[in-house]
């Protein structure tokens, strides 16, 4: 079957599965920890405005982390299977399930620049522990989402780029695309 794509697919997929066992999931554990070791060393609302967002990223990180890193060999073997039996149907599922993707990267970068300026204004700009405290956790969850989602942004173009010439391959249409 079509082996450079597959190996698009193969790399797409264990990037994914590595930002979820190798990134997400320890920095949950590492920033839930670190929200337990600030909330018993820290008194009042420098307290709550670390120890809470960093305590909500951890569980968000953890999940994302585990459900990446648990759904990839299965959606891997469902494609690849998909792919050696129908590719044009194999492209009928993936090509608007990427598109999707694909779409939320310019929302995902606007929510990263948000909470980096909002917490740049909050640690500057209000002369409150919790104002502080708040603006350094947001000001972190920007930059790690823009670090994260840069990674991953480079890899589903990549990954969409693989479709796009398979589909050609297939003599399959894909609405919109340029390449």
């Amino acid at each position: 079957m079509a082996t450079p794509f597959l190996d698009i697919l193969q790399t797409y997929f264990a990037g994914e599965r590595a930002t979820g066992f190798g990134i997400a999931l320890p920095l949950g554990l590492v920033l839930m920890g670190l929200a337990g070791l600030h909330w018993q060393g820290e008194v009042g609302a420098w307290r709550w405005s670390l120890a809470a967002p960093a305590g909500v990223l951890g569980l968000v990180c953890v999940a994302v982390g585990l459900g990446l890193g648990l759904k990839t060999p299965g959606q891997v073997a469902e494609l690849v299977s998909l792919l050696d039996q129908d590719p044009v149907q194999m492209l009928a599922v993936e090509l608007p399930r990427m598109a999707k993707v694909n779409a939320n990267w310019p929302i995902l970068v606007w929510m990263w620049v948000v909470l980096l300026v909002s917490g740049l204004g909050l640690r500057m700009g209000v002369p409150k522990d919790w104002a502080h405290g708040l603006g350094l956790s947001l000001m972190f969850i920007g930059a790690t989402g823009f670090l994260i989602d840069s990674f991953a942004e480079r890899r589903a173009l990549i990954y969409t780029a693989g479709l796009h010439a398979l589909a050609r391959e297939q003599g399959v249409a894909v609405p919109g695309a340029s390449d």
